[in-house]
């Protein structure tokens, strides 16, 4: 990917021309210049301060599903490879390019390909008849006064301001193979339809989200596992804004109907498909199994912490997601008609018959004035900052680890000093201890474990039998193992997992997981003697933050996503999801 950026926006006096570079590229050793031409696609859209949305100035009719034409945003597109956009070699390289925003091709916006656009007359409709109600209900009187609306809204909201502000985007689009990948976006403001001196710059994130929000989990490429997303042709999401706002609907899942349309706005979108509401289709492609991976609230799938994505706080003097009845909206992108939590009969006599009942906007009214005192996403997050640095598992000593013998492990619960805490039955049977081992002969760095039970590790965990004797002290904890394996020789490198919640006063909590390597013997092994850990391939976490691989993504790491722990440190995961672990029981060959 190519990193490109405005340098000039100039309005002329409603024709949008701008100017922007695509620097050189380091490839190793080498420095390479983007090329002469490249194939371009580019977007205006204007800020609707009173809706909280951007909005096209380009506006579209589509098709796509069985019975829907909607109205969608636009773009342009240089997208000949015999007529490039053609730009010139800059002092230090690079190259810059310039763009006067012009009818793409054929008649369309009114006025013949490559004629300038002027905004003035804004917005602009692609086709004849895209501003015509009739042209999407078939004679369905309803239908066309319920389109007749959306227009005069959109004509309205879309008209030009000559003191509004605005934003452009500038995108690399693959045309025949041939296609480099970049972005180039910025904001301006106009004052009597000219450009404010130094007004243009890259997008601030403002109470939407900024592109940290999306690469933090999607890479700096926005590359997206279930498609390709416009063939990764955008891949900067203040793009996404000019066409995925609160104008723009989905042909696939809309009926030809009155309050048949459904949104695409990215709030609505990227809400729903986060949340895996079933049914959740966008573009005709389902998304209902995709959910958010954030765990730090025990329930995969969940949105219930906004700042996983909205990286900026949710705690403000003046709400960013309540503070209107606007931005009321956002809460029923989720919590609405499919969604979780929504009870008609609670709120009834307050909400209106069409769209987003007019009344439910103003949630904070009754449920608090942020995200953050609905969802509680402070209070729990300090909750599990507390239990990862103040709780953790601690190995004291292994004996008997060895086939046919009943391994005795000897464990504690220790705060941030080493002091351990005393412990309780029964609800110290949560706690799950793992044993396993690996093999010699070039597999020493990984972990085999029983493969009579597909490559699991023994393990002991809450039982009406239970395993685990508290010793005299009150704080520590012998848990005897079930009879080893006759895999389990001397010699091998082996290691012991304590995982899971433990209860303290009658309080659960829930550490972090600890892996403690050893070497397998009859002996007593104490702490000093344990070996190192395996190889650490991913940066698995970063205890007391949202650090490392892992966690960037899932907030924390729980037990097979149920709430068991702080974080069960991918080293916990490795010792059952190992080179021995395998679906089928009756394979006997180890899969590395």
């Amino acid at each position: 990917m190519w990193d490109a950026n405005v340098d000039e926006v100039v309005v002329n006096p409603g024709t949008v021309t701008v100017t922007f570079t695509i620097p050189p590229r380091e490839a190793g050793p080498a420095t390479f210049n983007p090329p002469a031409g490249v194939n371009a696609e580019f977007t205006i859209a204007k800020w609707v301060e009173a809706e909280g949305s951007w909005i096209n100035l380009l506006q579209r009719s589509v098709g796509g599903g069985a019975d829907a034409l909607v109205i969608r945003a636009s773009n342009l597109r240089i997208n000949d490879p015999s007529a490039k956009l053609m730009g010139t070699l800059v002092a230090g390289g690079g190259r810059q390019y310039t763009y006067t925003y012009a009818s793409d091709s054929g008649t369309r916006y009114g006025v013949p390909a490559g004629t300038a656009l002027d905004f003035t007359a804004s917005p602009l409709w692609r086709a004849t008849g895209d501003n015509d109600p009739a042209t999407y209900c078939d004679g369905n009187a309803a239908c066309e006064a319920f389109v007749g609306d959306i227009i005069t809204k959109i004509e309205a909201d879309a008209a030009w301001d000559p003191n509004g502000t605005y934003r452009v985007g500038v995108t690399g689009r693959e045309r025949d193979g041939d296609y480099i990948r970049f972005a180039a976006v910025a904001d301006f403001t106009l004052t009597g339809g000219v450009v404010v001196a130094d007004s243009i710059g890259y997008p601030e994130p403002s109470n939407q989200i900024s592109q940290a929000s999306c690469t933090s989990c999607h890479g700096e490429r926005l590359t997206f596992p279930r498609n390709t997303v416009h063939a990764l042709q955008r891949p900067d999401v203040a793009v996404c804004f000019h066409c995925h706002n609160d104008y723009t609907y989905d042909a696939d899942a809309s009926v030809a109907a009155a309050e048949g349309w459904v949104n695409i706005s990215m709030t609505n979108m990227i809400h729903k498909i986060h949340g895996g509401f079933a049914g959740y289709t966008v573009d005709g492609s389902p998304h209902e199994d995709v959910s958010f991976p954030d765990w730090t609230f025990g329930r995969p799938g969940t949105t219930q912490n906004c700042q996983a994505c909205h990286l900026e706080a949710v705690t403000t003097a003046v709400p960013a997601f309540l503070a209107s009845s606007v931005e009321g909206s956002y809460c029923l992108s989720c919590h609405f008609e499919g969604g979780y939590l929504f009870d008609l009969a609670t709120h009834a006599g307050t909400a209106s018959t069409v769209g987003f009942p007019a009344d439910f906007q103003a949630c904070g009214t009754c449920h608090g004035q942020s995200a953050d005192d609905i969802h509680g996403v402070s209070a729990r997050l300090e909750q599990l900052q507390a239990q990862r640095e103040d709780y953790f598992f601690k190995l004291v000593s292994v004996q008997n680890a060895l086939a046919g013998e009943q391994a005795e492990v000897t464990w504690q619960l220790v705060d941030a000093e080493g002091v351990a805490y005393p412990v309780t039955l029964p609800m110290i049977g949560e706690v799950r201890v793992q044993l396993g081992w690996g093999l010699e002969d070039g597999l020493a760095d990984d972990w085999i474990n029983d493969p009579a039970d597909r490559g699991q590790p023994v393990r002991e965990v809450a039982a009406a039998d239970t395993p685990h004797e508290i010793q005299v002290d009150g704080v520590t904890v012998v848990t005897t193992m079930r009879e080893l394996p006759g895999m389990a020789t001397a010699g091998l490198r082996g290691f012991v997992a304590l995982q899971r919640r433990i209860n303290v006063d009658g309080t659960n909590l829930y550490p972090t997981a600890v892996v403690q390597p050893f070497v397998l013997t009859a002996e007593l092994v104490e702490e000093a003697d344990f070996a190192p850990l395996r190889r650490n391939t991913v940066n698995a976490s970063t205890v007391g933050g949202r650090g490392g691989s892992c966690l960037s993504c899932h907030g924390t790491i729980n037990f097979h996503g149920a709430g068991w722990s702080a974080d069960n440190n991918i080293q916990a995961c490795i010792t059952c999801h190992s080179a021995g672990s395998v679906s089928d029981p009756t394979m006997t060959r180890f899969w590395v």
